[in-house]
C-alpha cells in the first residue's frame, strides 16, 4: 500500500512520509514485540529496499530536473 502511494504522483509525498515513518518504526521496534516478529518485519523491509530506493531515486531525479 505504501509503495503504491509513493509511486502515484498524486500521493507521492504522503507515500514517502509513510516510508520514512515505517523505516523509523522498524529501526527501533516496540519492546513488546517478540524477537521473531522483529526479525520478520526486518526481513520484509529489507526485501523492499530496492523498490524503495528506486522510488526515492525517481522522485529526487524529478525534483532536480524541474
Amino acid at each position: 500500500m505504501i509503495i503504491k502511494l509513493s509511486q502515484d504522483p498524486q500521493s507521492a509525498c504522503l507515500g514517502v512520509i509513510l516510508l520514512q515513518t515505517t523505516s523509523e518504526e522498524l529501526a527501533c521496534p516496540r519492546e513488546d514485540l517478540s524477537i521473531a516478529r522483529k526479525n520478520e518485519l526486518r526481513k520484509l523491509l529489507l526485501a523492499q529496499v530496492p523498490t524503495i530506493l528506486a522510488i526515492l531515486n525517481s522522485k529526487l531525479f524529478f525534483l532536480v530536473h524541474l
